[in-house]
């Protein structure tokens, strides 16, 4: 947990607001691959997550689509639910260490025992409740690639392009993921493809049928949309992420 806490701690002292969403985007990752939420007899793998992140300080992360809700602050909340009261409902797993909003909406999970996939709805109403939440590391660490992607259905302008969700690329394969994501699967996959140097459709193509991903070809409106994305936001291509990086934050 302590790997965890020191990025968060990372987060609130970093200024540079590129940093700051590479770092949200290793905490993404670290709860991915590194982490599963018990619940009483419920294990919870997060398979999709999006984060959010407000800190009302001269340079802080100013994230109006974050709710602002006690639960969701302080070090006293630290690993503990937040349930959305109103609106479109869901489940967030917070990780303030301080006087500051920061918390990560478990967008779709994997219930292990029931062997079930959910989207964020789902899982509120199978939890139906406020519970005891915790977060323990997984017997063995998952392999599967990251993507980082926009969040979805957000309201307000603030952060609404940048890469702030995350997902292991491997579940894109199942349903309730791919109706889950902000741009759609194909566009999903052809982001992660460029990002693997496949920056020609058909090399993407034959890059994601090896990948046993997609075994079609991807429409090139997809493609070129996802090639202009990567080209806008800086910090959202060809990135490093935590496994590869020599200098990331999580890796020191």
């Amino acid at each position: 947990m302590e790997d965890l806490k020191n990025l968060v701690v990372g987060l609130k002292n970093e200024q540079d607001e590129g940093e700051q969403i590479k770092i949200l985007q290793q905490i993404n990752e670290f709860l991915l691959t590194r982490y599963v939420i018990q619940i009483g007899n419920l294990e919870i793998e997060p398979l999709l997550v999006e984060a959010y992140y407000y800190d009302g300080g001269v340079s802080g992360f100013k994230d109006e689509n974050c709710h602002k809700q006690p639960k969701q602050k302080g070090e006293e909340n630290f690993g503990k639910l937040y349930f959305h009261k109103k609106g479109y409902g869901g489940v967030d797993l917070c990780l303030s260490h301080g006087d500051y909003y920061l918390s990560f909406l478990l967008k779709c999970s994997r219930i292990k025992n029931h062997d079930t996939i959910c989207r964020q709805t789902t899982l509120y109403d199978v939890l139906k409740q406020e519970c005891e939440a915790q977060l323990v590391p997984k017997a063995h660490g998952s392999k599967s690639q990251i993507v980082h992607l926009p969040r979805k259905g957000l309201t307000k302008e603030t952060y609404k392009t940048e890469s702030l969700a995350s997902l292991l690329v491997n579940e894109v394969i199942h349903k309730p993921v791919a109706v889950s994501l902000a741009k759609g699967k194909q566009w999903t996959l052809a982001k992660y493809a460029i990002e693997h140097q496949k920056k020609e459709i058909e090399s993407a193509t034959d890059f994601l049928k090896r990948e046993k991903l997609y075994d079609a070809k991807l429409e090139e409106r997809y493609f070129n949309d996802a090639l202009d994305y990567i080209s806008k936001n800086s910090f959202a291509g060809l990135g490093e992420t935590c496994s590869d990086s020599k200098t990331a934050l999580s890796c020191v």
